[in-house]
């Protein structure tokens, strides 16, 4: 089992709004190596936040820069916007119709400062438990 990934969409979003969330997966922007929008991961690269830029060792020899946005993984984003925002977005399952059939929403809770919490329900339902979270995580962002 492994974790997935945010898409190229939301990691935008997210440069956007200021949200860096450090880790050694990135989408290409600007690169002659990698197409826009391609997640590549890189263990001797660090991004400048100030620029976002990389700076990528290739050996020792010499050093290169590509621009390029953090890609964390959904439950990265999703404790960055818990924590740092008190944004709690989840993925709930509903059965629809007469065959019971599962599929997925999301629901996005924004913690007020007195203790109640706001709650923005999901419109969307999808078949997979991480689309679902993938929406509700880009409507969190646009709640920053």
């Amino acid at each position: 089992m492994k974790e997935d990934f945010i898409t190229y969409k939301t990691a935008k979003l997210a440069n956007e709004k200021g949200v860096k969330i450090d880790i050694n997966s990135f989408f290409a922007i600007d690169d002659y190596l990698y197409d826009e929008g391609t997640r590549f991961e890189v263990s001797e690269c660090t991004c400048h936040t100030e620029d976002d830029y990389c700076t990528c060792l290739s050996g020792e020899e010499y050093s290169y820069s590509k621009k390029c946005i953090y890609a964390p993984t959904q439950s990265l984003l999703q404790k960055y916007l818990r924590n740092n925002h008190k944004i709690v977005v989840i993925s709930r399952p509903s059965a629809v119709g007469q065959y019971d059939t599962i599929v997925w929403n999301y629901d996005i809770y924004t913690i007020l400062f007195n203790g109640t919490f706001k709650v923005d329900v999901g419109k969307i339902l999808t078949e997979e438990y991480e689309q679902a979270l993938e929406i509700g995580l880009q409507g969190g962002l646009k709640l920053l």
